[in-house]
């Protein structure tokens, strides 16, 4: 049981509230009216740490907000499997990458992958699996469907 429940049904019966129970802290705090007299000292400090309680999670919930406002949404996160077409001397694949690591560099997010290759070449052009999130959608994809799509295109067989 809230332990404001019962200072609220003592209010309620004592005509005072007319509002929602927020309402009748806010309006009761803002205009100083005699809910002391009406109240009780007892009743009038409960509404005032009521108040203050209301108060410090208004302050809460809008630093929330801020936190989520600049929140950034990850195009993949740390065990997600993305596919990354690729061609190299006349040879053509799809290779199916884990992201192990997410960091950031230059207010870009990089996304590290299990890019394992013997060839310098080949391991250069597509920067040893690391990938920004700039490059989804156009060199590594979150489904093998979409994929396929630019295999076939990296082949111009669209």
């Amino acid at each position: 049981m809230n332990k404001y429940e019962d200072f609220f049904r003592a209010v309620c019966e004592k005509g005072l509230n007319k509002q929602s129970p927020i309402e009748v802290m806010i309006v009761h705090n803002e205009t100083r009216k005699s809910v002391y007299t009406l109240c009780g000292k007892s009743e009038h400090r409960m509404l005032r740490d009521l108040i203050t309680d209301y108060l410090n999670l208004q302050v809460e919930n809008a630093a929330i907000h801020k936190r989520l406002d600049n929140a950034v949404e990850l195009k993949a996160k740390i065990g997600d499997y993305v596919y990354m077409p690729w061609f190299y001397d006349d040879e053509y694949g799809i290779a199916t990458l884990k992201i192990v690591s997410i960091g950031t560099f230059k207010d870009e997010i990089i996304y590290h992958t299990d890019f394992e290759s013997d060839n310098i070449d080949f391991g250069a052009i597509y920067n040893y699996g690391t990938f920004y999130d700039y490059d989804f959608g156009v060199k590594v994809f979150t489904n093998h469907e979409e994929a396929v799509a630019k295999m076939k295109e990296l082949k111009g067989e669209e």
